[in-house]
């Protein structure tokens, strides 16, 4: 599993399973901490399903604790603090990703390409 960002080192791991560079604009990974609790702002939704163990969520002086089975979902931009004595969780992510950017870039200009081209062709008879 690699490191996570933010946590001290060989206490928190994840292991991505899809990510943007599968073309997705959604994320998905297992995670497994122990005795991890560190600030985090997140800059997508996600959802964490709790395999084992706890994951407490801390928010604005208010702690959640999701147990095995349990369903978390913490809004994009949500500053928190995660923590947990131990637990393995699921967690999926809806990115904000470059790649989904690109595609309403590209969708954007072939819209107005075609626009321009369907007006060409409305306006010169000719053209047809």
């Amino acid at each position: 599993m690699a490191r996570f960002d933010g946590a001290e080192p060989h206490c928190v791991g994840l292991t991505d399973l899809v990510t943007e560079q599968d073309g997705s604009s959604m994320a998905a990974g297992f995670m497994q901490w122990d005795n991890a609790f560190f600030p985090w702002t997140l800059n997508y939704d996600e959802i964490d399903m709790v395999l084992e163990g706890e994951l407490h969520v801390r928010h604005e002086g208010e702690t959640m604790i999701a147990k095995a089975g349990d369903v978390m979902f913490i809004p994009k931009g949500s500053s928190i603090e995660f923590g947990t004595p131990t637990v393995r969780a699921l967690s999926v992510r809806r990115l904000a990703c470059e790649l989904a950017i690109r595609m309403n870039d590209f969708i954007t200009r072939n819209v107005a390409q075609s626009e321009s081209y369907a007006q060409r062709r409305i306006g010169n008879p000719s053209a047809r």
